[in-house]
């Protein structure tokens, strides 16, 4: 019986997914390791100011399942929402969305057209705002001070690079 070849494996878990979401339209290009959790992702009911949420991460379901009973997200992974923006223009939005002392805003230039990115005082979190009609797109992700505590092959710079890469129709 053959084994697998370890060389072989990890390069072709490195090849891209591409995950789509049609209610929040957008197309997110993530290395071959990472996976939209079931268990968290989901869509609100009517009425609700968010509409849709997904959570990619590279953990496996049973760590997922052990780390993650609250449901929201854990270090290391990225959240994509969709929400109502009632009436908000983007940078008062971004700057009354889970508001934290010391925050910055910046405007950034994505593939896709530009956006602001608040950073955390503390450095270790950063969340991107993209208007979208009636609704705002928000990307976030939350690190740890111990970058050694990340999953394998997971950095800011691949969350940025994913974020800066997405696809907006």
């Amino acid at each position: 019986m053959p084994t697998p070849d370890p060389e072989v494996a990890n390069r072709v878990s490195r090849l891209p997914n591409i995950f789509r979401n049609d209610t929040a339209a957008y197309r997110l290009l993530l290395p071959g390791d990472w996976r939209r959790s079931d268990l968290r992702s989901k869509t609100f009911a009517a009425g609700s100011q968010v509409v849709a949420r997904d959570i990619y991460t590279t953990r496996s379901p049973d760590e997922e399942v052990r780390l993650a009973a609250s449901g929201e997200a854990l270090p290391w992974e990225m959240v994509v929402e969709l929400w109502e923006a009632r009436g908000a223009d983007l940078t008062g939005w971004a700057l009354a969305h889970e508001s934290h002392p010391g925050q910055r805003l910046e405007k950034v230039e994505l593939r896709s057209g530009s956006a602001i990115r608040k950073i955390w005082a503390d450095g270790l979190r950063a969340a991107y705002y993209i208007a979208r009609g009636e609704m705002i797109l928000v990307i976030s992700y939350t690190t740890t001070a111990d970058s050694a505590a990340a999953p394998a092959r997971v950095t800011r710079s691949v969350l940025d690079q994913a974020i800066r890469d997405i696809g907006l129709p």
